[in-house]
């Protein structure tokens, strides 16, 4: 169908050239003198020297049988529609052999470089978390049969323009076994799609390898792809084929011997549960059917790598599950293929992996298993804790230190005076932009001003907070503040005491800490990976600390020491 609007849509376009050609021309000599040579040129557009041709042919014959004439030449003449067949001909393999040319250009690593002139871009050195610059040496030293996937120092530069510059993958190196499943974790626009169309053979890499079965991608493209089963992150299917015609056109694409083809469709419909939809066009599936007629087809022929990008988009919970189970047993179980996926679905990506890599900007930012990417940067336990709300006697009590009323306003010139009197000099760091005052600053700096009531609660919560710090340093030694909102404070512990002890300490502590709520949970891959994102962790620093609340902290903690000195 899409042919033939391609044919009309041409032919019209044409004949509308034509006539505004000849419109246009008409009244002057030079085109009269050169009209042979006008239509010349328009005959180099195949369709156009078609219709050319088929006019000149039964022009000749409608005129002959309209003036009742005997035809003298033949329709085939040079002067009729023969010169028009002989230059459709040349004109035809001609532009046969220029697409040819170009599409294997296109696919030329040397000619796409010299085109973009990406080579010219530098490589930055950067410093690699060390699981990830462990793999990078090991890759470096293996040969591309000792993997399944092998891919090393990929690099893939993109300029669009002279002044603007996207390194889309960066220094990528890692391998995959024979029934492994490879998770490749990141943000849009990270460089997982680029990493998949270079592994494809669909785009070329600026610089490194990549082998799939032994065969580089760059110089034996036809060997690698007989290996390969591709889910795109968007469907390519065709809407007016079934199902079962999409699978039997891809299994004859691949090879697949006609006698076994009929029962390898059968099989793959059943797995994928696609049975009662095989008689409907694919352009009438729901989002998750597509999704799953994707899947299908890439794994059809059991290749030996499977590409997944996103496969489990759209779909709905149950469907997802049947979907993991039918990835784990052709990878894991059976040892039939390896699986590359990449996925924006943590518990995805936790419920698939043998081996697992987060990638930010191009770059590989860690590498391993689930249990090892946990351990590594979800060190110890996550405890999040909520302070009681405090009393208004209390905060009358603060008030009164500093010589004013609940319902006081006062502005930021004020407030070093303020701080001073309650002993809290320490948190003026904190009532700034982007620290855990900042909406109290936001308040102080406005012509209205903020009440005290407002301020010494901030202060209470503040203090509490130090508290809960002196306490988690106390009992489990290493600590690190991940998140702090409001009265809502989130600390990431570094200790080997087992989870029923810290359990006990926080329950013990609970009143005199002012605790009013409490959990305690192991770092998830998806709170890593956000922090990855957000650059919250560095490469060999596992985490981040927020400094200016710790330096707060051991402030209000050497005050505190220099309190205890002075009443001893």
């Amino acid at each position: 169908m899409e042919v033939l609007r391609f044919l009309i849509f041409s032919f019209i376009l044409f004949q509308v050239l034509l006539c505004l050609c000849n419109l246009y021309f008409k009244s002057y000599s030079f085109y009269q003198r050169n009209r042979i040579e006008f239509v010349m040129v328009f005959k180099i557009n195949s369709i156009f020297l078609f219709w050319i041709w088929s006019t000149q042919y039964w022009k000749s014959g409608f005129i002959c049988y309209k003036e009742k004439k005997k035809q003298k030449d033949s329709p085939f003449d040079m002067n009729i529609a023969g010169g028009d067949i002989i230059y459709l001909v040349v004109f035809g393999f001609l532009n046969m052999g220029l697409i040819i040319v170009f599409e294997y250009l296109s696919h030329s690593s040397k000619f796409t470089q010299l085109i973009s002139g990406e080579t010219n871009i530098p490589y930055q050195p950067k410093e690699y978390d060390d699981d990830v610059q462990k793999e990078m040496d090991m890759i470096q030293n293996s040969k591309p049969e000792d993997f399944t996937v092998r891919v090393s120092n990929l690099r893939k530069v993109f300029v669009p323009a002279k002044n603007r510059v996207k390194v889309a993958v960066d220094k990528v190196s890692f391998g995959i076994k024979q029934g492994e499943v490879f998770t490749l974790l990141g943000v849009n626009g990270a460089g997982k799609t680029t990493t998949f169309k270079i592994l494809s053979g669909e785009i070329q890499p600026t610089s490194g390898e990549c082998h799939i079965a032994g065969y580089s991608v760059q110089t034996q493209l036809e060997q690698a792809r007989m290996n390969i089963g591709y889910c795109p992150q968007f469907d390519a299917l065709l809407e007016n084929l079934t199902a079962r015609e999409h699978l039997n056109l891809y299994a004859s694409i691949k090879g697949i011997p006609k006698s076994i083809r009929a029962e390898l469709v059968q099989k793959k419909l059943e797995e994928m549960d696609l049975l009662k939809f095989e008689g409907y066009c694919a352009g009438t599936f729901s989002g998750g059917n597509k999704r799953k007629l994707s899947v299908a087809i890439a794994m059809i022929g059991n290749p030996s790598i499977i590409f997944l990008d996103e496969p489990s988009t759209g779909m709905d919970p149950a469907a997802r599950q049947f979907m993991w189970k039918v990835i784990k047993r052709i990878s894991t179980v059976n040892k039939h293929s390896s699986i590359i996926l990449t996925t924006h679905s943590m518990e995805e990506a936790e419920q698939l992996s043998s081996k697992m890599a987060i990638q930010v900007d191009g770059q590989l930012k860690c590498l391993g298993t689930i249990q090892q990417v946990k351990h590594k940067f979800g060190k110890g336990y996550e405890v999040e804790v909520k302070i009681k709300k405090p009393s208004v006697e209390h905060l009358s009590s603060l008030c009164q230190k500093a010589e004013l009323q609940l319902n006081d306003k006062i502005l930021l010139k004020d407030l070093p005076n303020i701080l001073s009197k309650l002993n809290a000099m320490e948190l003026q760091s904190l009532i700034s932009d982007n620290q855990s005052g900042s909406i109290i600053y936001k308040e102080l700096k406005s012509q209205k001003g903020i009440t005290m009531e407002n301020l010494t609660e901030f202060i209470y919560v503040e203090n509490q907070g130090f508290q809960i710090m002196m306490f988690l340093e106390k009992e489990f030694g290493k600590f690190d503040e991940i998140e702090h909102i409001g009265d809502f404070y989130r600390y990431r512990i570094e200790t080997s005491v087992t989870i029923g002890k810290i359990f006990g300490s926080f329950e013990k502590n609970k009143e005199q800490l002012k605790i009013s709520e409490y959990s305690l949970k192991q770092a998830t891959i998806e709170q890593i990976f956000n922090q990855f994102a957000e650059g919250k962790i560095m490469v060999n620093e596992h985490i981040k600390k927020s400094k200016t609340n710790i330096q707060a902290y051991e402030q209000k903690k050497r005050q505190s020491q220099m309190e205890i000195n002075n009443q001893n």
